[in-house]
């Protein structure tokens, strides 16, 4: 399994080999996707979390808990540089499945996998700033917006919570509870927009479920998604939710659905479906992430066989036809 994680045109993709790699979106061509990767690095055992700061790429090693964080160089063939490392007896007792950076480098927030139901906030030097437990059962994924953090464990609910900075925005203040996806069955995967004011959640029943998440106007409406041909008869496991403002300051949501092969953009409104995107390697890869990113409106794909792939789709055309703009 890889960990992936996205900042702008950069992805930094952590694989089973060992290998920390940096792929720049940038120089990414249809026709030489390969253009993309400028450069990696061998660790010293295999990465379970990546983050990407403003100047720094970090990543938490699995054999002994450890968290380095290097800064790209890209020349002579070494490509990173190590800057420090630390390791702190209270860091997490099972691997770290998720990891986020501020923008300014100033802390760091783990989410410990399974059993380990703690999320934690350490400076760069390893001093631990907060620790919250999450009291789930067990963790199974996490993934991070922009001041939020989406959890989903092993219980029929999607939680989100709330990293939370002090008055001049300039520290860390605390990591608070949010609002929450519930479910009576059992969720496969759940998402968060940027900004994590809509989410949106797959049950195991083929259903999906939009919500909003503001507390103030907490809400969700379901829907069945029709057994179109395109979703075959596989699970529905990985989801993403993009959301847009036209002219009129009328919120327009795109939401992306793979069953681990091709990928469904739907109308986050009617679940129509808007556009299919075919794997250019047919069955030999599966899809593990996907991502809409920035206001360019270029939303990214992630699969993950014997190497990484990255691939890049340009929507923009699409998001004026849905927002109305000309």
């Amino acid at each position: 399994m890889q960990s992936i994680d996205f900042k702008l045109s950069r992805i930094l993709v952590s694989s089973p080999n060992k290998e920390l790699t940096l792929f720049d979106m940038k120089h990414y061509t249809k026709d030489n996707p390969g253009n993309s990767k400028k450069g990696y690095v061998m660790l010293e055992s295999q990465g379970t979390a990546v983050a990407i700061g403003d100047q720094h790429y970090f990543v938490a090693l699995e054999y002994d808990r450890t968290i380095c964080y290097y800064q790209f160089v890209g020349s002579d063939g070494v490509y990173f540089k190590l800057v420090n490392k630390f390791k702190n007896k209270f860091l997490h007792k099972e691997p770290i499945m998720a990891m986020h950076v501020d923008d300014k480098e100033t802390f760091i927030v783990t989410v410990g996998a399974m059993a380990d139901t703690f999320i934690r906030v350490w400076s760069l030097k390893g001093e631990m700033l907060f620790e919250l437990n999450t009291s789930q059962v067990e963790h199974h994924k996490a993934s991070f917006g922009e001041g939020n953090i989406l959890l989903r464990s092993w219980t029929p609910e999607v939680k989100l919570f709330n990293i939370t900075m002090s008055k001049d925005g300039k520290e860390f203040s605390k990591i608070e509870r949010g609002t929450e996806m519930s479910h009576s069955d059992g969720v496969l995967e759940g998402a968060c927009d940027l900004k994590g004011e809509n989410g949106v959640s797959l049950r195991k029943d083929r259903t999906i479920q939009l919500w909003k998440l503001d507390p103030r106007n907490h809400s969700s409406k379901v829907k069945k998604l029709m057994d179109h041909d395109i979703f075959g008869h596989g699970e529905l496991s990985v989801c993403a939710i993009h959301t847009v403002e036209n002219e009129a300051g009328r919120t327009v949501s795109i939401v992306a659905l793979s069953d681990g092969n091709d990928i469904v953009l739907c109308d986050g409104d009617t679940l129509d479906i808007v556009k299919v995107f075919k794997s250019p390697y047919g069955g030999k890869d599966t899809v593990q992430e996907i991502r809409f990113t920035g206001r360019k409106s270029v939303v990214m794909y992630c699969y993950s066989h014997k190497v990484g792939r990255v691939l890049l789709w340009n929507i923009s055309a699409l998001l004026s036809q849905l927002t109305g703009h000309k």
